[in-house]
């Protein structure tokens, strides 16, 4: 029964990367952070979107805010590793807001 399990636990696991969603748990953890570890101007003008290996993918809801932001992303790493207490997040992408908004 636990070799079934544990199989089955593995299928799952390389079924979740192909689709980029390895680190749902992590994201999850993450987004909860967000507020008191990412601190201003990050938690008012951006969120995180998504978590695949190792880059960390933001919103910024304004696109002239992308720039100011991008001289912060070696600090918002090093806040965000230390609130989920792993080195989880290695680079940061800024994307800007999706079309429409």
């Amino acid at each position: 029964m636990n070799r079934d399990l544990e199989a089955i636990g593995s299928g799952l696991s390389a079924w979740l990367r192909r689709l980029g969603l390895a680190d749902a748990d992590l994201f999850f953890t993450l987004v909860a952070a967000w507020p008191g570890a990412a601190g201003e101007p990050w938690q008012s003008a951006a969120e995180p979107v998504m978590l695949e290996a190792g880059e960390l993918t933001v919103r910024v809801h304004n696109r002239s805010s992308i720039r100011l932001l991008s001289y912060g992303v070696n600090d918002l790493i090093s806040r965000l590793n230390g609130a989920i207490e792993q080195p989880a997040i290695e680079t940061v992408r800024l994307v800007g807001p999706s079309p429409g908004q």
